[in-house]
């Protein structure tokens, strides 16, 4: 037996059990032993209508109550297998979602390595203009004091002599 039936199977038992309940009314009413008497059907000595009469409506009492907690059951199985079907969609689109996010995050990485080895090649090259540019400024700063010295000797030699002046 399906503990969660369908709804198709949920009416297909409700209609058993209406025919079962027909079927047991029937029974109570004309069952005929092998002998062909209608034992428990007609009250024999000692036997009372009324108790028959209350065990059959308790039967009946049990059995409407035990479709009712069937139907509730069918209910909320109902009702849990909706949620299921809409967990699993919000699933389905969650991981498509996951995808598209894992595919951007790898074009995202690759953008990223790429421009950080240009990155890194842009502080290499300023490092070595850097260095080019201090040795230029160290050797003019050389050139200078050495053009300063120089003319500074050219002077000493283009300046007469004891005040001595050639014409």
């Amino acid at each position: 037996m399906n503990l969660f039936p369908t709804r198709t199977e949920r009416r297909r038992e409700a209609g058993k059990l209406s025919i079962l309940q027909t079927r047991t009314r029937s029974a109570h009413r004309g069952f005929r032993s092998p002998d062909g008497s209608r034992s428990g059907c007609r009250p024999g000595p000692g036997r009372s209508t009324g108790r028959m009469t209350q065990q059959g409506a308790a039967l009946q009492t049990y059995n409407n109550e035990l479709v009712k907690c069937i139907e509730e059951l069918c209910l909320r199985r109902d009702e849990l297998n909706r949620q299921v079907q809409l967990e699993e969609e919000e699933k389905r689109r969650l991981q498509s979602d996951i995808g598209v996010l894992t595919e951007k995050l790898g074009r995202l990485n690759e953008s990223l390595a790429r421009k950080m080895a240009a990155r890194n090649d842009f502080d290499r090259t300023i490092a070595e203009t850097e260095a080019a540019y201090m040795k230029i400024l160290e050797s003019s700063q050389t050139l200078l004091s050495v053009l300063k010295r120089e003319t500074g000797n050219l002077s000493k030699v283009s300046e007469p002599r004891g005040g001595h002046k050639d014409h």
